[in-house]
């Protein structure tokens, strides 16, 4: 209180220009002192470092507010003791990820940290990159999204600068990614979409990015949350993401844990301790960055008609105008309100203020730190002012932290028995051998589409080349049933693995539609293994669907590929 008292009675002192000193006068002076109270005399803190290194601001203020937390903590106080107040969430976001990397290496402190509006979690470079591979796997063709995938793989995973992938071609981008990636692309990429993700954490082993961990977590979680309500496609989560993508990340839902936050969202909260990273906002508008104030003026001088406001830029620089007084008006306004500020902000601490501040080298005030600066300066060591000392206090209920170091992801299939054959006899012998044949029918539009298809498969690594007799022996028995031939006719008009989007949202994907010559269209749902009725009403399900969408009478065909039996609905 006594810090406050001897900075804002007078601040006013420290503007040169007249015009704004009396203005500021009138609200910061001797009516604003106030009394401390007897049993907290001699027990603040205060700690102003003012740093000429303004080139380094942001690594500056890392530093200091890790350095004031362990300041504090070492004293015996909670993370729920200290309150980090910012100008703006751009400053937050900054701090909040300091935190974060820290909580990564050093269990000694608690960074556990509330912030309602530091970090989206679509700011992670590890969304970023799982958004990019769901943009490549819905076009393979997409080398914006390749070069992103590579670019997030070489700075995150391997820790490379290198930029020589940019140019190279897609084939050759592919080859620099993890070779269970490029071998099961294909596979990976028909995976419904939360085992999809799980496959690719295990792939580029992303628990191993510590200080993502947080975001890794948060991401997983909602495409768990879409998954079970909207759907397991790729496609259909882009277009949702596009609408909702910008959720904040819940860092901390503990009582203790560290407040990041806003100088405008501080209003009417106390912290026993308050760190401020970044003490450096202009006193006058700000206009860099793009950033334009507007005053409005009346330009009923000119003319008695032109009775209605008009908007003029601000300009700092005070230009010389009919509207000076509206100029000088905007002025005091805006050193009022960021004084305004600087108050708010060193009235929420209870115990003690910790600022990193900027050094000034000039005359003029343009920013708070310089105003902060000039009242201090006859009492700076070194570009330090401090006053009192941070008290310790033995608390009994602190606790062990602990954070969230790894991300352990398993394969179900690794850990689950499949029996491999039914009571009936049909043999399975290969799990996987179902997916491959859904995956080789994605190819063939047509039975004269046979060759080309396996060739594709092969190239894709969906079968291996042992393999290519065998489903080529397969496939042509297969296109040879008459019940099944008809449908590959390739006079037929048709489309493989179609989506469809059901009244209420949920998204459906059809193997196989087929729009007859006879004014017939069929959907084709393949299975392999036993029949069950309860495929029936699936493909029902599939017809009214369609029925939405064509004006001809739809039919529905399950075909039963170990069975080489079709089945009409």
């Amino acid at each position: 209180i006594s810090f406050n008292n001897k900075v804002f009675r007078s601040i006013h002192n420290q503007i040169n220009q007249e015009i704004i000193k009396d203005h500021i006068n009138k609200i910061y002076n001797n009516s604003l002192v106030q009394k401390t109270s007897d049993k907290m005399i001699d027990k603040g803190y205060v700690e102003i470092v003012f740093d000429e290194n303004n080139e380094d601001r942001i690594n500056v203020a890392k530093k200091f507010t890790i350095e004031s937390i362990k300041k504090i903590q070492d004293n015996g106080y909670d993370a729920g003791d200290i309150g980090i107040i910012v100008r703006d969430n751009k400053d937050a976001k900054i701090i909040a990820e300091v935190l974060i990397e820290e909580s990564a290496h050093d269990s000694d402190y608690n960074y556990n940290h509330v912030s309602a509006d530091a970090l989206e979690i679509k700011s992670a470079p590890i969304v970023g990159f799982f958004i990019s591979i769901f943009n490549y796997f819905s076009n393979f063709r997409d080398r914006l999204a390749l070069s992103e995938i590579v670019h997030f793989y070489y700075i995150n995973i391997l820790n490379s600068d290198d930029l020589d992938h940019f140019p190279l071609s897609n084939e050759e981008k592919l080859n620099l990614l993890p070779i269970q990636f490029k071998n099961n692309l294909f596979s990976i990429s028909r995976l419904p979409i939360y085992d999809m993700v799980e496959e690719l954490i295990r792939i580029f082993e992303l628990q191993k990015i510590k200080n993502q961990l947080p975001f890794l977590q948060a991401f997983t979680d909602l495409i768990l949350e879409y998954k079970q309500s909207k759907g397991k496609e790729i496609t259909s989560f882009l277009e949702w993401w596009e609408k909702n993508g910008n959720k904040k990340l819940s860092l901390s839902s503990q009582k203790n844990a560290i407040q990041l936050i806003t100088i405008h969202k501080s209003k009417g909260l106390e912290f026993n301790y308050v760190i401020m990273p970044f003490f450096n906002w202009k006193l006058d508008n700000d206009s860099r960055g793009g950033k334009e104030k507007l005053i409005w003026v009346n330009l009923k001088c000119f003319n008695e008609k032109f009775d209605f406001p008009y908007p003029l830029k601000y300009k700092s620089s005070h230009p010389k105008t009919l509207f000076e007084s509206s100029y000088i008006i905007e002025r005091k306004k805006a050193y009022e309100d960021n004084i305004n500020l600087m108050y708010v902000a060193f009235t929420r601490p209870k115990l003690g203020l910790l600022v990193n501040a900027e050094k000034t080298n000039r005359d003029d005030v343009k920013n708070v730190s310089d105003i902060l600066y000039l009242s201090l300066k006859e009492n700076l060591k070194d570009n330090i002012y401090k006053s009192g000392k941070i008290l310790n206090t033995n608390n009994s209920n602190a606790k062990k932290v602990f954070y969230l170091n790894d991300y352990p992801s398993f394969s179900w299939r690794d850990r689950v028995r499949i029996r491999t054959s039914s009571k009936k006899g049909i043999d399975f012998e290969n799990i996987n051998r179902g997916k491959k044949i859904h995956d080789i029918l994605y190819f063939i539009n047509n039975y004269n589409d046979l060759d080309k298809s396996i060739e594709i498969a092969e190239s894709k690594n969906i079968i291996e080349k042992k393999e290519i007799r065998f489903y080529k022996n397969f496939f042509y028995n297969f296109l040879q049933i008459k019940s099944i031939r008809k449908f590959f006719n390739p006079k037929n008009t048709s489309f493989n693995e179609v989506e469809v989007l059901s009244e209420n949202g949920d998204v459906y994907r059809l193997d196989r539609v087929v729009e007859m010559r006879d004014k017939l269209v069929y959907v084709i749902d393949y299975k392999t293994g036993e029949i069950r009725d309860s495929y029936l009403k699936q493909i029902d399900n599939y017809k009214k669907l369609l029925s939405e969408i064509y004006k001809r009478e739809i039919k529905g065909a399950i075909i039963y590929v170990d069975l080489n039996q079709t089945i009409e609905i």
